[in-house]
C-alpha cells in the first residue's frame, strides 16, 4: 500500500496536483529510495529530485508546527546512522528545517555537516546552512566546494574556491581562482599572508543585490524564479563577509572576470581580499 501511495504522490507532483498530506507522509515521500537514483544528465537529475523537493517545500509550509516531526527524523539519523529509515531524506529534511527554524537550526545543521557518515549530503547541508543564516555562501575548510555541472558558472563559485584555497593554504588553487591583474598583485603577497588558516575555519558571505547570484544555492522554497544577471565580462559585486555572531565582519567590492566556462576574481588589491577572508574566518 505504501508503494502505491508513493507512486500516486509521484504522479500528482508530475501533474502539479500534489495534495499536502501529513508531515509524516511527506517525510516518507522524501525518503523513497528511487528518488535518489539519478541516471543520465541534468534533465534526469531535475526529474529525479522533483518529488522530494516538492515534499520539502510542502513540509516547510506547515510552519513551526512541523518542527517536532523534523527533529524526530533528524534525531533518528544522528542516533541510528545508516539504520535509520530517514537517511535518504536527510538532505531535504535539513533544507526544510532551515526554512522553518532559521538561525536556530544552525547547531543541528552543523552537526550533520560534520558527520562523516553523511558526507554524500554535504552539498544540501551547506545549502541548508545558507538558507538558515540568509547567506550567499558558506565555505568550510573541511568540505571543498563542489563543481556545479547542471547550471552555468557564477561569481560565487570563484569566491568559494578562493576562500577554500585560502583556508587550506593552497597557493596553486589561489592562483587558479584569479585573473591576470589579481595574479600580478599576488606576486607581492608573502606565503604567510596566503597561508593555511586554523582547523575549523569557516567563511560566510553575501553577494549584495545580484538577484539569483545572491540567493542560497539550493532553495526549494523561493516563490519566484529570480532571473540570473545578464552575463557581464567584468562584473563588480559588493560582498559582505559575516562573522560567527551573524554580524557584518567587513565589506569589499569584488571584481570578477568571465573566461570560458567560469569566473575569476580580478582585484588589484588581492592582498586585502585574502586578509579579509582570514579576518572573518570563524567557526
Amino acid at each position: 500500500m505504501l508503494i502505491l501511495a508513493l507512486q500516486a504522490a509521484t504522479n500528482c507532483v508530475a501533474l502539479g496536483q500534489w495534495a499536502p498530506g501529513s508531515p509524516s507522509d511527506l517525510i516518507r515521500v522524501m525518503a523513497t529510495p528511487g528518488e535518489r537514483l539519478v541516471i543520465g544528465g541534468c534533465g534526469s537529475r531535475a526529474a529525479a529530485v522533483a518529488v522530494p523537493r516538492e515534499a520539502a517545500r510542502k513540509l516547510a509550509g506547515f510552519g513551526r508546527s512541523v518542527l517536532p516531526d523534523i527533529e524526530r527524523a533528524i534525531a533518528s539519523v544522528e542516533r541510528d546512522g545508516g539504520g535509520s529509515v530517514h537517511v535518504p531524506a536527510i538532505g531535504w529534511l535539513a533544507l526544510a528545517y532551515a526554512k522553518v527554524d532559521g538561525a536556530a537550526a544552525y547547531p543541528t545543521l552543523r552537526r550533520l555537516l560534520d558527520d562523516p557518515g553523511l558526507r554524500g549530503f554535504r552539498s544540501q547541508f551547506i545549502s541548508a546552512i545558507t538558507i538558515a543564516l540568509d547567506l550567499s555562501g558558506y565555505v568550510d575548510r573541511s568540505a571543498e566546494p563542489e563543481r556545479r555541472v547542471c547550471r552555468p558558472s557564477e561569481p560565487r563559485d570563484a569566491l568559494a574556491k578562493l576562500i577554500f584555497a585560502r583556508e587550506s593554504g593552497d597557493r596553486k588553487m589561489i592562483e587558479e581562482s584569479l585573473g591576470a591583474q589579481a595574479l600580478h598583485a599576488l606576486e607581492g603577497v608573502s606565503s604567510k599572508d596566503a597561508g593555511e588558516l586554523s582547523a575549523g575555519a569557516v567563511v560566510r558571505f553575501r553577494l549584495e543585490n545580484r538577484g539569483a547570484w545572491s540567493r542560497p544555492e539550493e532553495d526549494p522554497f523561493k516563490t519566484v524564479n529570480e532571473p540570473f544577471p545578464q552575463d557581464e565580462e567584468a562584473p563588480s559585486i559588493q560582498t559582505e563577509f559575516v562573522g560567527a555572531s551573524g554580524q557584518s565582519c567587513g565589506r569589499i567590492e569584488l571584481k570578477f572576470l568571465i573566461v570560458p566556462f567560469r569566473y575569476l576574481i580580478n582585484n588589484g588589491d588581492i592582498a586585502a581580499v585574502l586578509h579579509m577572508i582570514e579576518a572573518c574566518a570563524a567557526r
